[in-house]
Parts: C-alpha cells; sequence; structure tokens
C-alpha cells in the first residue's frame, strides 16, 4: 500500500532528524572532541557545513543534509542486502558455481582493499547474480534532444523524451545471452 510505505518512510525521516539534530547539538557544545572519537554522524555533519567549501550551512541545512546522507545508507545498505540473498541463492541452486567461487575466497589472503581485485570469479558470480536479480526491475532515462533523432523505427522530435525500460527482460534478452535464465558466471 502505497500510503503505509510512505507514512513508513516519513516515521523514518523523522527519527532519522531527532538523532541527527541531538548530535549536532552535541558535537556543536563540545568543540574539543578528538577526531578520533567522531562518529559516522559526526564525519556527515562536517562534510555537511559547507556545500563550496567556504560558505557555511544553516544548523537546519547541515541536518537536513545528514538525514539525506543517511536515508540514502539505508537505502543502499537494504539493495546491498537484497543482492547478497540474490547471490547466494543462485550459488545454492547451482553447486559447481559456489564450490569454485569459495576455492578462490579460501585461495586468496585479502588483507588490503586491493587484493579484492584478484578475486576475478567472484566478481564474475556478483556480476551474473545483478543480470539474474536487478536491484531495479525497471529504469527511466530522461533525453533531451536539439534535433530529431531515430530510434529505431521511430522518430523522436526535438524535446525531452522519458524512455521507460526494465532491467529485468533486458537481462534475459536471448539476442544478448545464448541461455539468458541461466546462472553462468562465466
Amino acid at each position: 500500500d502505497k500510503t503505509r510505505v510512505q507514512n513508513l518512510i516519513h516515521q523514518m525521516r523523522s527519527d532519522a532528524q531527532v538523532v541527527c539534530q541531538e548530535r549536532y547539538d552535541e558535537l556543536s557544545n563540545n568543540t574539543n572532541e578528538p577526531l578520533s572519537k567522531v562518529d559516522l554522524l559526526g564525519y556527515l555533519i562536517e562534510a555537511n557545513k559547507t556545500n563550496d567549501g567556504e560558505t557555511l550551512n544553516k544548523p537546519d541545512e547541515v541536518v537536513d543534509g545528514v538525514v539525506d546522507d543517511v536515508m540514502t545508507l539505508c537505502l543502499v545498505m537494504d539493495n546491498m542486502v537484497k543482492q547478497l540473498c540474490s547471490l547466494f541463492m543462485l550459488l545454492e541452486k547451482n553447486v559447481e558455481i559456489q564450490e569454485k567461487m569459495f576455492a578462490e575466497l579460501r585461495r586468496q589472503p585479502i588483507d588490503r582493499l586491493e587484493d579484492l581485485n584478484n578475486l576475478k570469479y567472484t566478481e564474475k558470480c556478483l556480476l551474473e547474480s545483478l543480470r539474474m536479480t536487478p536491484a531495479l526491475l525497471r529504469g527511466t532515462r530522461l533525453y533531451k534532444l536539439d534535433t530529431d533523432r531515430r530510434f529505431g523505427s521511430y522518430i523522436l522530435n526535438t524535446f525531452a523524451v522519458r524512455i521507460h525500460f526494465s532491467e529485468y527482460v533486458m537481462h534475459r534478452n536471448p539476442q544478448w545471452w545464448s541461455n539468458p535464465n541461466k546462472f553462468d558466471p562465466e
């Protein structure tokens, strides 16, 4: 139900607003707190204090910016969890692929961020999982045209054109994938 979701998002924003305002006030009253003790909200508050590096934002603008950042982090984490669940589900159904990916993970030590670049098969598995179960089932692009353009058999006149597409359908198009419904990282 759309209204229920909107109410939940509004409540989440309100709760985040209270927490961010409390942390802003706490940091404003204690300017001697060492940077090593500042948490994620502290860093976000500091980053939102200015938009151009010079002009300071008003306190309510800073808190609103931090709330937007927190909401974005929540959405990103939600999508990451969904994608990882999809990957694990696909790996569970494809034991050979699972074993090959796990063998790579056991074989490659990961001591630094750069070490992740050595996980080539794992990356292929993640990308194939994204193809099979995209985070967004549809997308929209807005094109502003300065001249008429041909798009397939259609002529798009000079104006803004909104194009809707389905990532799910595109990623399962047999024109591009020989077996589009098969989880195949290779």
